[in-house]
């Protein structure tokens, strides 16, 4: 893979550094504490891959995340308050995995967005190295504005949709440039991508395509790396 996303920046784990019959572990005992709820399962033995990094975004979070193919499953804690939890906004950058999230699934490859609801459980299944990112932005500011995406999560966002590809394209830029970024600017770019949302079509595809059905073949589509 090429250098990942927000390198610029310390990473807050880097397997890289890690003895190659230790990054397994390491990677399911520390990635989950960044997410609360957050569970790993059937992480190779050596893992060649898996870095994170992250930056404050005044109010959310951008994350850049290298990994080998993983099961990941959340759970939110018992009681959480919605008020207080995010929707994300989340693109393949390389590679390929499938989302799903309240009976809905979607397969995502190199370009591909989906939102996530993390008031309630969802799976990620990676299906080769991979690199994702993804804004986590407050839910009462997305769901206040834009209520209907409540239920489009898992969704798979058009890709060839004129808003879809303008919010790619900002959600890209916004990952080159937030290191640079002052808080207070990192704060309306933030409030920025929110309003595009929606900008982008939230109609799912056809079920060929966003949808994975028994008996379908996961290769049916190139995997395609998007540009930065």
């Amino acid at each position: 893979m090429e250098t990942p996303l927000l390198h610029h920046l310390d990473p807050l784990l880097d397997l890289s550094s890690v003895d190659e019959d230790r990054r397994a572990g390491v990677w399911a005992l520390t990635a989950p504490s960044f997410f609360p709820g957050l569970s790993i399962n059937d992480m190779p033995l050596t893992a060649p891959v898996g870095r994170i990094s992250s930056i404050d975004m005044a109010g959310g979070s951008l994350w850049s995340i290298l990994s080998a193919p993983v099961l990941v499953s959340y759970s939110p804690s018992y009681g959480v308050d919605a008020s207080k939890t995010n929707v994300t906004l989340l693109m393949v950058v390389g590679g390929s995995m499938t989302v799903g999230q309240n009976r809905r699934t979607c397969l995502l490859h190199g370009g591909d967005m989906c939102l996530i609801d993390e008031r309630f459980p969802f799976r990620l299944q990676g299906l080769e190295p991979n690199e994702i990112v993804f804004l986590r932005m407050p839910r009462r500011a997305v769901l206040g504005r834009h209520p209907y995406l409540e239920h489009r999560t898992a969704g798979l966002l058009e890709s060839d949709d004129p808003g879809a590809m303008l919010l790619r394209n900002t959600l890209l830029n916004t990952v080159e440039a937030a290191p640079d970024l002052r808080d207070e600017q990192r704060g309306s770019v933030l409030s920025a991508i929110i309003h595009l949302l929606g900008a982008a079509s939230t109609v799912f595809n056809s079920v060929l395509r966003s949808s994975i059905a028994p008996g379908s073949s996961l290769s049916s589509r190139p995997a395609v790396r998007c540009s930065r």
